[in-house]
């Protein structure tokens, strides 16, 4: 049965990541499923989110970003897709933004875990400004 993967990588844009990314992930017998991708044109950084999925096991995958990070100087982790996200939340000091923001995320699917919460209002009550 396949397994579902998601590589985030960001690295220095430049000509090529995508198709090395793509390639690595046919070459692997995986099908995208999902792909997104955004350059920082500040900074000259490549950021890239594909959703694949494959019979490979996660190690041979991992092995296989590992030779494209040699190459193009990645920041990459692959995570299982369907892995909850660790996130810290910081909102206004109005308690409605943070309803909105947890009401969209069980909405949509996403899977999250909230480590924190963070508000301006609640800072200033324990004494941060």
């Amino acid at each position: 049965m396949p397994r579902s993967y998601t590589p985030v990588i960001n690295c220095p844009d430049r000509p090529g990541i995508v198709h090395h990314v793509s390639g690595l992930i046919f070459g692997h017998g995986g099908n995208i499923l999902e792909s997104r991708q955004f350059e920082d044109r500040e900074t000259g950084r490549f950021f890239l989110r594909t959703v694949f999925e494959s019979d490979c096991e996660r190690s041979v995958m991992a092995d296989g970003v590992a030779k494209l990070d040699d190459e193009f100087a990645m920041d990459w982790k692959l995570v299982p897709t369907g892995q909850p996200v660790k996130v810290l939340i910081l909102v206004s000091k109005f308690d409605h933004c943070l309803a909105y923001l947890l009401v969209i995320a069980l909405l949509s699917g996403l899977l999250l875990t909230v480590v924190l919460s963070f508000s301006h209002f609640l800072g200033r009550w324990l004494g941060f400004n």
